[in-house]
């Protein structure tokens, strides 16, 4: 597993790190908000889609550590 991440996504409040090979149950992103998580558009994660609260707190519940943030 790589500790640099497959991609960032960021804008004025936070920064998500995603690292798809740690990736598994992406279905627990796009059921926390498929709004901000959306496996069929490019990019998926669209950070300013939902409150940083909410983003948050779906990224704290994701079981792979493949999500990972920074607040900026």
């Amino acid at each position: 597993m790589s500790d640099r991440p497959t991609r960032v996504y960021e804008n004025n409040s936070i920064k998500v790190y995603w690292y798809a090979d740690r990736c598994r149950k992406a279905k627990q992103c796009v059921m926390g908000s498929w709004q901000a998580f959306d496996m069929s558009r490019r990019p998926w994660i669209d950070v300013n889609a939902i409150p940083v609260e909410e983003m948050t707190a779906i990224i704290d519940r994701c079981p792979s550590g493949a999500l990972r943030y920074e607040m900026k």
